[in-house]
This record gives C-alpha cells, sequence and structure tokens, in this order.
C-alpha cells in the first residue's frame, strides 16, 4: 500500500446517496453559498453536527402508541358503520357517550405523552 493511502492524506473511500433533483440542488445552493465544493459542505455537515437518534424505549412507546390509535381508529370506523346503516335507528345518546369515552381517553393519552 503506497505511504499516501496510509497517512490517509488523500481520500479513497466512497459513498453515494439517493436525494431527490430538489434535495441535490438545496445541498449545492448551500454549498454554493458557503463557498465551497459540495463535497466539502457534505463533510462539513456531517462532521460539525449531530443526529438526534431514537433509543429502543422510544421505539417501543411508539409502537404502544401507533397500536392504541389503530384500535381507536377502528372503534370509530365501526360506530360510523352503525350509524350510516341503521340511520333512523341509532341511539344518538350511546353513539355520544361511546365518542365521548374515546375523546377523554385520547385526551388522557395525549397529556402523558406531553410530559
Amino acid at each position: 500500500m503506497s505511504r499516501r493511502l496510509e497517512t490517509n492524506k488523500y481520500k479513497h473511500r466512497q459513498i453515494s446517496l439517493r436525494m431527490s433533483l430538489a434535495q441535490r440542488a438545496e445541498l449545492q445552493r448551500k454549498a454554493d453559498l458557503a463557498g465551497i465544493s459540495l463535497n466539502a459542505y457534505v463533510l462539513a455537515a456531517t462532521q460539525h453536527s449531530q443526529v438526534a437518534g431514537v433509543n429502543n424505549e422510544q421505539i417501543r412507546e411508539l409502537k404502544q402508541l401507533n397500536s392504541w390509535l389503530n384500535r381507536i381508529n377502528s372503534n370509530l370506523n365501526m360506530i360510523a358503520r352503525v350509524c350510516n346503516y341503521k340511520k333512523d335507528r341509532v341511539d344518538l345518546v350511546l353513539v355520544n357517550i361511546c365518542l365521548s369515552k374515546i375523546k377523554a381517553h385520547v385526551e388522557n393519552v395525549a397529556k402523558e405523552y406531553q410530559q
């Protein structure tokens, strides 16, 4: 191996990124504003910034929340189907009670996740 590669003076690794033409143009615009090449801009951006990661606990909580939201969606769809199917024979008081309970539950969970 040549001495140049050993000292890492010359860059020899390459990566490729998939992005839209608009994203590429935006990166190029920012590099131009900074007065540096696109390569130098991307390297500087990656070396001097920190990406906020998501830990396993957050992923687990998001999966639970997504599952919970799917169940609520299912319940709301069932209520809507009954209302549309029975129309004049629907007990609106019962429907209102069900919707109020769902709303209260959603508000409680929203408060928990805001803290």
